[in-house]
């Protein structure tokens, strides 16, 4: 009951065809179990500035995000890679907090064979913020990007199904972002947005103290609900992060 309260994705069969209208490659990385996990990679066609690594939230799949993010980032010059986790899309196997992890740096170990470690961004959205920082913790990268990160999987139950209050007790999962994102080895900048129903107020300006410069903290004001790329503060954020490419 617990992982379908966490992990909300949809499925696909091996047949299924990704339909974003980009030009993009689809492959396959293996964990040492054998367990694939299934991944988009989408080129500039100019020089790349960058590689993004999108590592995506809680729901749906790589079709859903890659089709709201790709052409974003692809416009601002930077190839576009993004993961789908164990037992998201066409990846094997199952979801959990330590494959979360295990599946982000894979997908790195793989991205830093083909560009340098210094035009790698991890970009990471809600719950695969803390996925973004955990990896940011143990692998170096031009930048992390967290996009509306959960501060901690108790404190987003809590906000998000207060009649659930006992649940927490029996998690297995932590997903604490404030716990790896002061370790982040590389700069890092927090994109929040300010319409989130489930992150208190303390959670927000505990989270606001982890960036050693201010003005790599940046306020977003979209729709609770809704994804930030049609945001004006999203993407003068971002153009303003990339500035330095």
């Amino acid at each position: 009951m617990i992982d379908f309260i966490v992990f909300a994705p949809v499925r696909h069969s091996n047949s299924f065809n990704y339909t974003n209208p980009l030009k993009f490659k689809e492959f396959r990385l293996a964990q040492p179990n054998g367990q694939r996990i299934n991944v988009l990679e989408f080129k500039t066609e100019i020089s790349p500035k960058a590689s993004v690594l999108f590592l995506h939230g809680a729901t749906k799949s790589i079709d859903y995000w890659s089709s709201h993010f790709a052409s974003f980032f692809i416009e601002r010059s930077c190839n576009f890679i993004i993961p789908d986790y164990r037992g998201y899309g066409k990846s094997d196997g199952s979801s959990s907090e330590f494959n979360w992890y295990e599946d982000a740096q894979l997908t790195y170990s793989w991205l830093k064979t083909q560009t340098s470690q210094d035009s790698i961004i991890i970009v990471g959205y809600g719950l695969g913020a803390v996925a973004a920082a955990y990896l940011g913790t143990l692998s170096p990268c031009r930048m992390v990007i967290l996009i509306n990160p959960v501060y901690g999987i108790r404190t987003w139950i809590r906000e998000k199904l207060p009649a659930l209050v006992l649940l927490p007790r029996d998690l297995k999962y932590d997903f604490n972002s404030y716990e790896y994102i002061p370790n982040i080895i590389s700069p890092t900048a927090i994109l929040l947005n300010k319409n989130l129903k489930d992150m208190p107020e303390n959670a927000r300006r505990h989270l606001q103290t982890f960036v050693s410069d201010q003005g790599t903290f940046y306020e977003l004001d979209h729709t609770h609900n809704e994804l930030p790329v049609s945001d004006s503060k999203f993407s003068d954020a971002i153009d303003n992060l990339f500035k330095s490419l």
